[in-house]
């Protein structure tokens, strides 16, 4: 039956959203299926004798993976809708829509949860991978609820906050596991919990964190270089939301004692990253990190002046100092021009350059100008972040800046981006600027 399933909900056509739309009614006795609950079990009749429900078993962890994939692709292909009261016919049982699959699907995760039926079944990749599969889908559609103002009476916030909880419960569970160290599926999990800081809360207040991040990051730290890029994307997400204390409590005393370790490793992955020794990825999620921190140590710069461990917040900052001096390294072994497109790094680097002249534009600034030509060579799209410490620079039009600011104020006019308006309106001031401050001084002569 569940291999059926299987077939009739197979890829993306209408075949299978017609398939999706009328099977859509089995998502409740799977579930009660998968946990053994033989008194949810409807057959024809619907109805389930006492002694098929006294022998009803969980089913085993194949049967397991195959019934999440299907409630996974039950919510792919029907979206939830809003769900009016006086819509059901009379006598049959209301159709609960994608909102009924959402709590369906989140009944299944709670049983992976430690304790539950199925918590034994996490601790191999076949299962969590799919579990955490469904945990991602039910978020999208949660997310989409929110974007597309549905659920109502039919699903209240609490509801679609509670079943919100769980899937991240269940992430935060499976980046703890033992069993999955080192896995796709516990990359998996990181990227939940880092994406769930997106999620925000009503006021626009962002999410905090799990309860056991510490635990989290130490587990993840500790699986190998493969966990690297997701772990300091979870650790750049927290930071950005969050600041210095990524939304712990703080040691007494001790501002930068949890940032600390984590900027060390950010700093030596980017180095390892600029130097050719890591994947894209990871350089990446190193930049994230670094730049999440400088924003938040600069924004923090008045309270950690009278902190009690200066020597702490030293430590943070020569690591900080250490990922500038490669960044501007590495962009000085780069040609100031050249046919080909600049390396992928360049971009992400430029960010965290562009974060630290903002904070204090005199430490680098120096490197700062003599990295500028090579930065020059970023696509207009990607320059676009340098413009506010370029703007700082004295006599900023005297460099190669002056013509890239110009190919980024005619981007701005063409492009189709939403960024572009702001862009053009930015460079628009700085040439104002520029075009002002030569009149004046044209006057006094």
């Amino acid at each position: 039956a569940l291999g059926l399933l299987r077939s009739l909900l197979v890829g993306r056509d209408l075949e299978a959203e017609q398939a999706a739309e009328a099977l859509s009614a089995c998502t409740a006795p799977l579930v009660s299926a998968c946990s053994g609950d033989g008194s949810s079990n409807s057959g024809v009749t619907g109805e389930t004798s006492e002694a098929d429900a006294a022998d009803s078993t969980p089913w085993g962890p194949e049967e397991i993976t195959e019934a999440l994939e299907v409630l996974n692709q039950l919510l792919i292909l029907c979206p939830p809708t809003e769900v009016e009261d006086d819509a059901a016919v009379e006598g049959e049982e209301p159709d609960r829509g994608g909102i009924g699959r959402i709590q369906d699907s989140c009944r299944m995760l709670g049983m992976f949860m430690p304790g539950a039926k199925l918590s034994a079944t996490l601790a191999t990749e076949a299962t969590a991978s799919p579990a955490l599969a469904l945990a991602q889908a039910v978020l999208a559609q949660i997310a989409f609820l929110a974007l597309a103002g549905l659920g109502g009476s039919s699903c209240p916030a609490s509801a679609l906050q509670e079943a919100e909880d769980q899937c991240l419960a269940l992430a935060t569970a499976a980046a703890l596991e033992l069993g999955i160290r080192g896995t796709e599926a516990q990359i998996m999990a990181l990227g939940l919990l880092a994406e769930s800081f997106d999620l925000g809360r009503p006021g626009g207040k962002p999410r905090q964190p799990p309860a056991q991040l510490d635990e989290v990051l130490s587990a993840a730290l500790s699986g190998g270089p493969t966990l690297r890029a997701p772990t300091l994307q979870l650790v750049a997400s927290a930071i950005f939301a969050h600041g210095i204390s990524l939304g712990m409590p703080l040691a007494k005393g001790r501002p930068l004692g949890r940032l600390k370790p984590l900027l060390v490793i950010a700093a030596g992955e980017l180095r390892l990253g600029l130097e050719g020794y890591s994947n894209s990825q990871g350089t990446c999620a190193a930049c994230m990190a670094v730049e999440a921190a400088t924003v938040a140590i600069g924004k923090e710069s008045e309270a950690l002046e009278g902190s009690a461990d200066m020597e702490e917040v030293s430590d943070c900052l020569t690591e900080l100092h250490r990922a500038l001096h490669d960044i501007h390294e590495y962009c000085g072994d780069l040609p100031a021009s050249s046919d080909e497109p600049p390396p992928e790094e360049l971009a992400m680097v430029a960010r965290v350059a562009a974060a630290f002249q903002l904070e204090d534009p005199r430490r680098f600034l120096s490197e700062f100008e003599k990295s500028l030509p090579v930065l020059c060579r970023l696509p207009p799209h990607e320059f676009q972040v340098l413009l506010p410490c370029l703007q700082e620079m004295q006599d900023w039009h005297l460099t190669p800046g002056l013509g890239k600011v110009l190919e980024v104020a005619h981007w701005g006019l063409t492009s189709d981006e939403s960024s572009a308006a702001e862009v053009w309106r930015q460079c628009a001031l700085m040439l104002a600027e520029v075009a002002l401050d030569a009149a004046a001084r044209g006057s006094s002569l």
